[in-house]
């Protein structure tokens, strides 16, 4: 028996509230499969792998982060086409999204943008 998506909503946000200052708000574009482009703020939680998860996983980088977006707070599903700045105006992109609904956060697997 799976919960609700509306308690996986209330767990991502009180995880939210948890992380406080470990959330950040970027500015995240998403292109969706049609072309069509929207671009908007978003709170997320980025952290870098473990040397463990790094071993582990053959396809991460030592760069790799993991964005943790609350699924509430979007209605797409995060695309290897998508991207996000942070206030400093590091760029990153989507690698692997994963989760989502279901579940109270998309996890995505992201590497900083070396184009403009």
């Amino acid at each position: 028996m799976s919960l609700s998506q509306s308690v996986m909503d209330g767990l991502g946000a009180e995880a939210a509230a948890m992380y406080g200052g470990l959330m950040e708000t970027v500015t995240y574009r998403h292109q969706a499969p049609g072309g069509a482009v929207t671009t908007l703020s978003v709170a997320l939680r980025l952290k870098g792998y473990s040397e463990r998860e790094l071993r582990r996983d053959d396809q991460l980088l030592h760069g790799d982060r993991q964005a943790r977006i609350q699924t509430s707070s979007i209605t797409f599903a995060p695309g290897q086409s998508d991207e996000f700045t942070q206030a400093d105006s590091t760029r990153w992109r989507v690698i692997t999204p994963s989760r989502g609904p279901g579940h109270p956060w998309w996890i995505c697997q992201v590497r900083k943008a070396t184009q403009p």
